[in-house]
């Protein structure tokens, strides 16, 4: 600011609303600083206040200016994920291409820095998993043919990285339950096809157990349960 008077009529004073506690100004050249160690854009993107300036005389008058602070984007915000962690449900008989489901991380900062990419962390238990994850939106995708009897549920990690610099980033776990669907038949263990006789002997009662047939079924649940029944007899003597 400047003052036509002479003497301390033109010196000059600043000074800032008593409210504005982030800046600070030198009252006697008028420059503005900062008053706190960090500010954060994502919670307060501009500041807008008034300047004062007075000259020093017995009567001192005073003018206002409007200032406007605008904060300046930095990559400080990490990739957040929606979820604490991600399970997801696919059935051992879905097709491939089916979508089993989708993880999504956002980013606070502006630009590049709020844009966000999705990796997989390399899990040495499956190497070649049987889906593939979208970098650009989180989507998994079946890619292979399910079977719930080779593998139940798969675990791994996923990585969401920003493309500020420096690139910052985010890990979640997230497991896949496959589901077991009734595609196992019974198979008979004993007694086996080479050999599916039985000797007796001729004093046996009735109600004595003679055999007793072992069977089994892959399948979880109910659809491995078992019942037994005698299809046919033979009457024949």
């Amino acid at each position: 600011a400047t003052d036509s008077d002479d003497g301390v009529n033109a010196a000059l004073r600043y000074s800032l609303e008593p409210s504005m506690v982030q800046f600070e100004i030198n009252e006697s050249n008028g420059f503005i600083y900062t008053a706190v160690k960090n500010l954060d854009r994502e919670l307060r993107d501009r500041y807008i206040f008034q300047v004062y300036a007075f000259d020093t005389s017995l009567s001192p008058l005073t003018a206002t200016a409007t200032v406007v602070v605008n904060i300046e984007d930095v990559n400080d915000e990490w990739p957040r994920f929606e979820n604490a962690t991600y399970i997801f449900h696919v059935s051992e008989s879905a097709d491939i291409t089916s979508v089993i489901g989708k993880v999504r991380a956002t980013d606070l900062d502006l630009g590049v820095g709020g844009m966000v990419e999705y990796l997989f962390v390399h899990n040495p238990a499956h190497p070649n998993p049987p889906f593939t994850l979208s970098k650009e939106d989180g989507t998994i995708t079946l890619t292979q043919f399910l079977d719930y009897e080779v593998a139940k549920r798969y675990n791994f990690v996923v990585t969401a990285v920003d493309l500020g610099k420096p690139p910052r980033n985010s890990s979640i776990d997230v497991q896949i339950q496959v589901l077991d669907e009734n595609d196992n038949d019974p198979i008979i263990a004993f007694p086996n096809r080479d050999n599916l006789s039985v000797v007796l002997n001729l004093d046996v009662s009735p109600g004595q157990e003679i055999i007793r047939v072992i069977a089994h079924d892959s399948d979880s649940g109910e659809s491995g349960r078992l019942t037994y029944s005698i299809s046919a007899q033979n009457n024949s003597t």
